[in-house]
C-alpha cells in the first residue's frame, strides 16, 4: 500500500458572473492560471489533467493553451454535476500510485448567458439521452432537471409527513445569507421564509427560490501529494462513488428515493476512519433547496426524518452546529456543477473563508450529484500544521 497522501495544494475562481463575456475555455484558463499561482507552479509542473464534466474544455484545449508539454494521465469524468466531487476520487487513486505527480480539475462555463440548462428542451436536453427519455418522459412532458427533482421532493415530503415547504424555505434563506457573508455570489441577496413562499413556482413544490442560479464562471483545483509543511494543502482522506440501478431513469427505478449516496458516505467515512459527527461543515451539493434536507439524511449527518427540524433550529447557519454551503452554494452563490464546492471546503480548512469562516474546521464534508442519481462523496482535512 502507497504511504502518498494526496491533497489539494491549489485553487482558482474567476468571478462570477451573468454574463462573462468571454468564452467557456476562458473561464477554464484563467481558473487554471489562478490555481497554479495558488499553488507557486507553473504549467509545466502539471502532468495530470482531469475533465471533470460532459461541457466545456477538453483536455486538448487545456494542454495546448497552458503549454503543458509533459502529460503522462488523463481522465474524464462524465457523471454531471457529481464530477467535480468525482474527479477526486481518480485523482487521488493517480497520484497514489505514481501515474501522475500533479493533476489539473479545471471547469469553466457560460452557464447564464450561454447554454442554460433550465431553457433545454426535449431536442438538446435528451438528444444523446436513453431511449426512454427520449421517447417517454420528454414526449410527455418530462423535459428539464426541475421536473425531476420535484417529483422526489413530492414523495420524500409525503414520506415524512411534511404539510408545507417551509422547510425548505430555510434552507434557500439561510444559503442567501451565506453568499451575502460570502460576498461573491451573483446578485446576493438576503431573502425572509415569506419571500420563499411568494415567489414564483416553478415545478411545484419547487419556487424559484428552491432552484439553483445559474452562472458563468470558473473554478479548478489542483491535486499533488501532500508534503510535510504546506500549511495551505487539504488532504483527501476519503472519496468514494454511489450509483442506484437505472442512475439514468429514475422514473423506471425500483427504490424511487434511492440514489447510491448513503453507500458512498459509508465507504468514504471507512476510508477516513471518521463517523459523521467528526464534521465540521458539509458543502453539498444543491440543485434544489431539497437536495439539502435529503442529503442530511443519507448521509448520516442527521437522524432520518429529522432534516426539517434541523435546518429550522438553525443548525445549518455559520455559527450553528453543522454550517452547510457556507458559500451560498449552488442556490445563492453559483452553479457550477459543484466544482465551487471543493474550492469552498479548501478556504473554510486553510481559515481563509473570511465573515463566513466556520472557527475551528478541520474536517469538511463535500458532495456531488449528478444525472438524477450518480453521486459522489469526498472527506477532506486542513489545518494540518
Amino acid at each position: 500500500m502507497s504511504d502518498v497522501q494526496a491533497a489539494i495544494i491549489g485553487i482558482g475562481e474567476t468571478e462570477f458572473t451573468k454574463e462573462s463575456g468571454v468564452s467557456d475555455l476562458r473561464l477554464s484558463l484563467e481558473a487554471c492560471k489562478l490555481a497554479l499561482a495558488d499553488a507557486d507552479l507553473a504549467a509545466h509542473d502539471i502532468d495530470g489533467i482531469i475533465v471533470p464534466t460532459v461541457v466545456g474544455a477538453t483536455t486538448e484545449d487545456l494542454s495546448t493553451n497552458l503549454g503543458i508539454e509533459n502529460l503522462q494521465y488523463h481522465a474524464a469524468v462524465v457523471l454531471g454535476g457529481a464530477g467535480p466531487a468525482a474527479a477526486l476520487l481518480h485523482a487521488k487513486a493517480a497520484v497514489e500510485n505514481g501515474l501522475a505527480k500533479r493533476i489539473l480539475v479545471s471547469y469553466g462555463f457560460n452557464g447564464r448567458s450561454g447554454a442554460r440548462l433550465g431553457r433545454r428542451g426535449p431536442t438538446l436536453m435528451f438528444g444523446e439521452a436513453p431511449s426512454m427519455r427520449r421517447n417517454y418522459e420528454g414526449v410527455h412532458g418530462l423535459l428539464v432537471p426541475a421536473q425531476y427533482y420535484a417529483m422526489w421532493a413530492q414523495r420524500y415530503m409525503y414520506e415524512n409527513g411534511w404539510k408545507s415547504t417551509e422547510p425548505m424555505a430555510h434552507v434557500a434563506v439561510t444559503q442567501a445569507r451565506h453568499a451575502v457573508m460570502n460576498g461573491k455570489g451573483v446578485g446576493a441577496k438576503e431573502i425572509t421564509v415569506e419571500d420563499h413562499q411568494n415567489s414564483r413556482m416553478i415545478s411545484a413544490p419547487f419556487r424559484l427560490y428552491d432552484c439553483s442560479r445559474e452562472t458563468d464562471g470558473g473554478a479548478a483545483y489542483i491535486v499533488s501529494a501532500l508534503e510535510s509543511g504546506n500549511r495551505k494543502a487539504v488532504a483527501i482522506r476519503g472519496v468514494a462513488e454511489g450509483h442506484p440501478g437505472q442512475a439514468d431513469q429514475p422514473t423506471t427505478r425500483r427504490q424511487f428515493l434511492h440514489t447510491g449516496m448513503a453507500e458512498a458516505a459509508q465507504r468514504a467515512f471507512a476510508q477516513a476512519g471518521w463517523k459523521p459527527s467528526d464534521i465540521d461543515f458539509a458543502e453539498l451539493y444543491d440543485a434544489f433547496t431539497f437536495n439539502v434536507l435529503w442529503q442530511l439524511e443519507l448521509l448520516g449527518l442527521c437522524g432520518k426524518g429529522e432534516a426539517a427540524d434541523f435546518v429550522m433550529s438553525g443548525s445549518t447557519q455559520v455559527g450553528g452546529a453543522l454550517p452547510v454551503n457556507t458559500h451560498g452554494g449552488l442556490l445563492s452563490q453559483a452553479h457550477l456543477w459543484g466544482i465551487n464546492h471543493i474550492t469552498e471546503a479548501v478556504k473554510q480548512l486553510r481559515g481563509a473563508a473570511g465573515e463566513a469562516q466556520v472557527k475551528d474546521a478541520k474536517k469538511g464534508l463535500v458532495t456531488g450529484s449528478g444525472d438524477f442519481g450518480d453521486n459522489a462523496v469526498v472527506l477532506l482535512e486542513g489545518n494540518l500544521g
